[in-house]
């Protein structure tokens, strides 16, 4: 499956905070309803604060629900990772989109 330039996708996952690219008011309103915030330095750049994994786990579910694809990587612990460790502990189901980059504008999607 390959992506475009309009996918949204959650693009990193830090300690209490989780960071959306939102390429379409649709994935803004999503981001808005859980409390996220645009940051500073890009219109496109929100960020979701969160204080648990029950409540990370229910904002990804809810970003998925909303298309919103996981970034993904070779190493590391990409948004994807912390989705399939969050589904095998039980606190998540269901598929996702996982977004990576082939080179600078050139992305794929899997369905995991």
């Amino acid at each position: 499956m390959n992506a475009n330039k309009t996918t949204s996708f959650v693009e990193s996952i830090s300690d209490s905070e989780i960071h959306v690219v939102c390429r379409s008011e649709s994935a803004v309103q999503q981001v808005k309803s859980l409390g996220g915030k645009r940051t500073l330095l890009s219109s496109e750049k929100w960020k979701l604060r969160y204080d648990s994994d029950a409540v990370l786990a229910a904002h990804l579910s809810v970003l998925r629900d909303a298309e919103i694809a996981m970034a993904g990587a070779l190493g590391g612990w990409p948004p994807a990772a912390v989705f399939e460790r969050l589904r095998e502990q039980g606190m998540l189901s269901g598929k996702f989109v996982e977004i990576m980059w082939k080179r600078p504008g050139e992305t794929v999607t899997a369905e995991k």
